[in-house]
């Protein structure tokens, strides 16, 4: 999506047809109402876009993500980057930017947090009966199935996989109850 408006905001000068798709919402009633995006961002992040918005008019660039959409229940993600375009005197005379649609890379970073986690929580485990406990916790969460579900191995067989330590880590090693106390070493 590329924009352009005039420095305060008031009056949409150009917007491609890109934008009723990514944010859901007309052209037109942009055109009619030129603060008419601001609808079609989440709730919780339109206090991210008035700030972004005050920066531009201060004439600084503006480069921020946030959710939009309310077709897509705000599940849309965008990076917009916006530059305040000068007049001779130095005053910001218009805006311009560009969104881009940024959801499948958000959900990627979140799945890597995701795994990020997960791998946290199993090093802090001792045998494997506790790791294998903690991968079918994290599986069931991740696939929202309860965990009972998902819950299929036998303790002994789990011990005599190659590489499995075959007796349990020193007690000085750090342990988790569940994923969300845990004890690490101080």
């Amino acid at each position: 999506v590329f924009w352009l408006f005039n420095s305060d905001f008031s009056e949409i000068q150009f917007v491609n047809e890109a934008y009723a798709e990514v944010w859901g919402r007309s052209i037109d009633d942009l055109q009619a109402d030129s603060m008419d995006f601001m609808d079609g961002v989440h709730p919780e992040d339109r206090e991210i876009v008035a700030r972004e918005i005050e920066k531009i008019r201060a004439g600084e660039e503006s480069d921020a993500e946030y959710r939009v959409n309310p077709k897509t229940e705000f599940q849309t993600w965008v990076w917009v980057r916006g530059k305040p375009i000068f007049d001779r005197n130095g005053e910001v005379e218009r805006v311009a930017g560009f969104v881009r649609e940024i959801t499948d890379r958000k959900r990627r970073e979140q799945q890597l947090d995701a795994l990020n986690e997960a791998t946290k929580q199993l090093s802090y485990e001792k045998t494997p009966s506790a790791v294998a406990k903690q991968v079918v916790d994290i599986a069931a969460e991740e696939l929202g199935h309860p965990s009972t579900l998902l819950w299929r191995y036998d303790a002994d067989q789990t011990a005599s996989i190659r590489g499995w330590p075959q007796r349990p880590l020193p007690d000085s090693m750090p342990t988790t109850v569940n994923r969300s106390q845990q004890t690490r070493p101080k």
